[in-house]
């Protein structure tokens, strides 16, 4: 019977069931790994993935993650096939508006150097952007052009790797909150050696080889019992969603400084988001859901910045306004590593507001770093004790765009 019991255990377990653990799970369990994924919510998405407008985009990206973008993409052409489901993605292309004189020239600077990474992307006159998005403000003085971005459904994906996981034999355990991961030592003689996981959860204890954990802002309150800490910081973000609008809207629009990002949706609906808010606002559970009380000053703000770009907004009425919380690194970048120190726990964190367009791809290396395989893509910087972390590098807001 303990035999039995022991052997029911999971390989690997996964704590947090937003798009970087729903996918790391389909990727173990295609490889033959037992998994089992531990969600603090009812339903996946429900934090970081859920509330995002799922830009899936190259354009804007620090240097050092456009690898990561460029891999994900590749895998999103072929994911609604593989995972037998409709993620809503589409190559509907990313522009970036410049608003005035100055951020021109940021704009500018940005496709000239990212033309110089080897990134296929476009600077448009008044005119070009009059022809890709002809109900555009006519006040805006130029824009990037990515064609190759694009946008999806986030909780439509989620949802599907989740199902697509779950028909591999993955275990979904949702509206369960982990009180406390413990490290363990073996007791076999051939085994002594090697560190296996006991997570406390409210449903009970589970046992597991190896943890991934990418939980994104909860990540410090469960690394701190093993006495971890990343450099992260909990800004706020305010969504707007507004009632359908005749169809006007291909790419994700962003700006320049990055304090709005806006999406139509399939259905017609715009929506709508603010640059990052540093000011506190805390989770609010509803019926085992998440919600976060965006900072009320900024939403009259955020709709006089969309009406400016925008103008056809005005034409809708707001059918709902929510915030989202962001775990942001000093740099702007992930931690995707090991945990120094601790034997198989990988983290997979501080994703500042654009991880879901490359979260198949972190899925997809998550899983090469549990079953010790050396990723297709380099993983260096993304590492826990690199320079960038040390020193604190101020991050150019330009940086945040949302996806």
């Amino acid at each position: 019977m303990l035999r039995e019991k022991i052997m029911k255990h999971p390989d690997v377990i996964i704590i947090g069931a937003g798009i970087s653990g729903v996918s790391a799970a389909l990727e173990l369990a295609e490889s033959g790994v037992r998994v089992t994924v531990i969600e603090r919510y009812q339903m996946p998405a429900a934090m970081g993935s859920g509330w995002t407008l799922a830009g899936v985009r190259q354009s804007g990206r620090d240097p050092a993650e456009l690898p990561l973008a460029r891999h994900a993409i590749n895998i999103w052409k072929t994911l609604n096939t593989r995972l037998e489901a409709n993620t809503g993605y589409v190559q509907s292309g990313n522009m970036r508006l410049a608003r005035n004189k100055n951020e021109f020239k940021i704009i500018r600077t940005m496709v000239d150097k990212q033309k110089s990474e080897g990134l296929s992307i476009e600077f448009l006159t008044a005119s070009d952007i009059e022809s890709i998005a002809p109900l555009l403000s006519s006040k805006i003085h130029g824009a990037s052009y990515c064609a190759s971005d694009g946008k999806a459904d986030p909780k439509a994906t989620v949802n599907a790797f989740k199902n697509a996981a779950e028909r591999k034999g993955v275990k979904f355990k949702t509206g369960v909150t982990v009180e406390n991961i413990l490290t363990k030592k073996k007791s076999a003689e051939t085994d002594k050696d090697k560190t296996f996981y006991s997570i406390e959860t409210t449903s009970g204890e589970i046992f597991a080889d190896t943890c991934i954990l990418a939980a994104g802002v909860e990540t410090n309150i469960l690394l701190k019992k093993l006495q971890v800490q990343i450099p992260l910081t909990i800004p706020v973000v305010s969504v707007i969603q507004t009632t359908p609008l005749q169809h006007c809207l291909n790419p994700v629009i962003g700006v320049a400084n990055a304090d709005l990002a806006i999406k139509q949706q399939i259905d017609g609906k715009i929506v709508f988001s603010s640059g990052v808010q540093h000011e506190k606002s805390e989770i609010i559970e509803n019926n085992g859901e998440p919600l976060v009380q965006p900072p009320v000053n900024s939403i009259s703000q955020l709709i006089n910045r969309a009406n400016n770009v925008l103008p056809s907004i005005s034409k809708t009425r707001i059918e709902r306004i929510w915030g989202g919380l962001i775990d942001l690194t000093p740099d702007a970048l992930p931690i995707i590593d090991h945990v120094p120190g601790v034997s198989n726990l990988i983290v997979a964190a501080g994703f500042s507001g654009h991880g879901f367009g490359i979260g198949p791809t972190t899925g997809k290396v998550l899983a090469n770093l549990a079953l010790n395989q050396k990723p297709e893509v380099s993983l260096d910087p993304f590492k826990f004790k690199r320079a960038s972390l040390s020193h604190f590098r101020k991050v150019n807001h330009s940086e945040l765009l949302h996806g």
